[in-house]
């Protein structure tokens, strides 16, 4: 199994509740969290988790969260080191 450094970008209402409902969540993900940054605007929370493990289980934490009935949007993107990585690895030459 290989790992891999993702980013997930998170979007709820409900203030500190939806915050801590994500929370929740991610606790149950076997992946290791290397930042969590949240932003408050009203009643909507920005999340961004950098986090690093195995694509189907940073897959399942994703699923989840948009499951809830709070959530707007959930993203999960490569970081950009995994970016240029990928990218270098299938460029020809």
């Amino acid at each position: 199994m290989e790992l891999a450094r993702y980013v997930l970008r998170v979007s709820v209402f409900g203030g500190m509740d939806g915050l801590m409902r994500i929370v929740n969540i991610l606790r149950r993900g076997k992946v290791r969290y290397r930042n969590l940054k949240a932003e408050f605007d009203g009643t909507k929370v920005e999340i961004r988790i950098c986090l690093e493990g195995v694509n189907d289980e940073v897959r399942w934490i994703a699923s989840k969260l948009e499951r809830l009935p709070e959530t707007y949007v959930v993203k999960v993107e490569p970081t950009p080191e995994e970016l240029r990585e990928v990218e270098a690895a299938t460029t020809p030459g």
